[in-house]
């Protein structure tokens, strides 16, 4: 609505997808600190930041599913010398919480991040605990943690053990800076398909009273860290589609209004494991109407992606039917949901590691 403005969105790192885009306006990289780019005299403001923290447990793990370290987890292209300086947590850790801190973002979502479960000593602390290497930007920083519950956090510990031999629990979640915002929580009756997960953490919050976002009458925004299926865009699209639904009902639920009708202001941040190119059924997502369709070639090409196709290797007519399909439901799902999405396109965003790349055109 004019009439209630929303807050800019200053995007640090990721592929965010955002309702109420046209108040995207800014784009800043690699955790360059927001008071050198934002005045107060500026207005309110409301900046997110996101990183892949890469768990601990996915660096070269034996995989017991197949008898060695699968070729995704391998990094070759780091050299056994420099394994500990680049890839051991005790050195990224350090480059990581440095980046978050300095950021001051209002919200921080994260991936991966990694949870040892707690020893079995009879008492009734949490289940799992928080890494000692994050631990100061919530104890001095003042920010608040936003995690799954216990039972989802078990059931990804539970397949880890399975898996990797590891009872760790790898999962989104979302920091938040108690000085400037609260977070609403929903009530009891939140439907059991609308919780959070490892993969998708969704947060409802306002700005703090008398701060410059509560003084100018902007509505509540929920913010998802998200992290997006590897291989299956099927399941990418079933993930986008579930947190639509949650951002809607959790606006709903912590307002105390499950009927209100108008636009859901939302931030989708995290991995999308894509690059959201003219023809996938993720970008599909982001187009206004059902006339904004891919090319023929553009739907066959990224079909052909999907499918582990070769290079002299073509879809066939069922894949394509299907395809088709996943396309225009993608498009028919935003638009049931009210949504207009848009995308900020971050360029290459690492926090931990310098690469001499090319970073043009990059996601």
């Amino acid at each position: 609505s004019d009439r209630d403005p929303n807050p800019h969105i200053i995007i640090l790192k990721s592929i965010v997808m955002s309702q109420n885009h046209n108040n995207l306006s800014r784009c800043i990289l690699n955790g360059v600190p927001l008071s050198n780019t934002i005045s107060d005299d500026e207005g309110p403001f409301l900046s997110v930041a996101s990183y892949n923290l890469l768990a601990p447990l996915y660096v070269r793990p034996f995989d017991k599913r197949t008898g060695g370290v699968q070729p995704f987890a391998a990094f070759e292209w780091v050299s056994e010398n420099d394994s500990e300086e680049i890839l051991g947590m005790p050195a990224r850790g350090t480059k990581l919480l440095a980046s978050m801190r300095s950021s001051k973002a209002d919200v921080i979502c994260l991936q991966e991040l990694q949870l040892e479960r707690c020893c079995g000593d009879g008492s009734s602390g949490p289940e799992f605990s928080i890494p000692a290497w994050i631990r100061p930007i919530l104890e001095t920083d003042g920010y608040q943690l936003c995690l799954p519950s216990p039972e989802q956090l078990a059931i990804i510990a539970e397949r880890n053990v399975r898996v990797l031999a590891s009872d760790s629990a790898v999962t989104c979640a979302i920091l938040f800076r108690t000085d400037r915002l609260v977070a609403l929580n929903p009530s009891n009756d939140m439907v059991a398909k609308d919780v959070n997960t490892v993969t998708s953490v969704s947060l409802c919050v306002t700005g703090k009273s008398a701060s410059a976002w509560e003084s100018s009458s902007m509505r509540p925004v929920v913010i998802t860290s998200i992290h997006l299926d590897a291989t299956d865009e099927k399941k990418r699209v079933g993930q986008i589609a579930k947190c639509l639904r949650r951002s809607r009902n959790l606006r709903n639920n912590c307002t105390n209004d499950k009927t209100a009708l108008e636009p859901v202001s939302t931030i989708i941040a995290g991995d999308m494991n894509t690059e959201c190119f003219a023809g996938s059924c993720v970008t599909a997502f982001l187009l206004e109407s059902l006339e904004q369709q891919a090319s023929d070639t553009e739907l066959r090409q990224q079909c052909g992606s999907s499918n582990r196709l070769g290079t002299n290797q073509v879809p066939t007519d069922g894949q394509m039917t299907e395809w088709k399909d996943l396309y225009t439901g993608s498009q028919t799902l935003a638009r049931d949901f009210g949504a207009s999405l848009s995308r900020m396109n971050t360029g290459t965003t690492r926090s931990a590691h310098n690469h001499d790349t090319d970073t043009t055109g990059s996601n």
